[in-house]
C-alpha cells in the first residue's frame, strides 16, 4: 500500500487509476492527479479565467483523460479534462513546486498555490505557512524565505529537478 499524500489538508481518497499508475480523486481543496508518484491539484493546471473548479476526480483513462464533477461559472457540471500533447507533465519548475507541496506539506501550505512571476523569480507564495519558493532565472538557483524572512539560497535548479523527478 502506498500514501498517496493529502497536498496539505487532512484527507484524500483515490478515486481511479490507469495503466500507467496515474491516480485520481478528491483531497480538501479539490481534486487531484498523481503523476510519478507526485500529488497534484488539478486546479492548478487549469487555465486561469476558465471558470472552472475541479471539485472531484473520478476516473483516469490510459491517454491520461479524466472524468469528473466540477463547477463551471459557478453551477456544478461534470467535466471531461484532456491533458494537453497527451502528457499532464507540467514545465521543471511547476514540476518542482508541486513536488515541493508534497514533499514538505509543513512548509508549503497550503499547497496548490497559484505560480507567480517577478523578474527574475517564478515563485509561489503560501499564506498558512507565510513562505515563499522560487526559482531564479539571473542564476538558476531554488529560493526559500520562510516567516523569519531570511532568504535562504537552497541550490542549483537541476539538483532539485534530478531529486524531484522533473527532468
Amino acid at each position: 500500500m502506498i500514501d498517496l499524500g493529502t497536498l496539505g489538508g487532512d484527507y484524500s481518497e483515490g478515486h481511479g487509476i490507469n495503466a500507467s499508475g496515474q491516480v485520481v480523486g478528491l483531497f480538501a481543496g479539490g481534486g487531484f492527479v498523481t503523476d510519478n508518484g507526485i500529488m497534484k491539484d488539478l486546479n492548478t493546471l487549469l487555465p486561469s479565467g476558465s471558470g472552472w473548479k475541479i471539485l472531484i476526480a473520478r476516473a483516469i483513462n490510459d491517454a491520461g483523460q479524466i472524468t469528473g464533477k466540477g463547477s463551471h461559472n459557478g453551477k456544478q457540471r461534470a467535466f471531461l479534462l484532456t491533458p494537453s500533447s497527451g502528457s499532464s507533465n507540467p514545465d521543471p519548475k511547476t514540476c518542482l513546486m508541486n513536488w515541493a507541496e508534497a514533499t514538505y506539506p509543513s512548509l508549503f501550505a497550503p499547497a496548490g498555490a497559484a505560480t507567480q512571476i517577478a523578474a527574475p523569480y517564478t515563485y509561489r507564495y503560501y499564506l498558512k505557512s507565510d513562505a515563499y519558493l522560487g526559482v531564479s532565472a539571473a542564476d538558476n538557483h531554488v529560493y526559500y524565505l520562510g516567516a523569519d524572512r531570511v532568504l535562504l539560497d537552497a541550490g542549483d535548479l537541476a539538483s532539485w529537478l534530478t531529486k524531484a523527478k522533473c527532468q
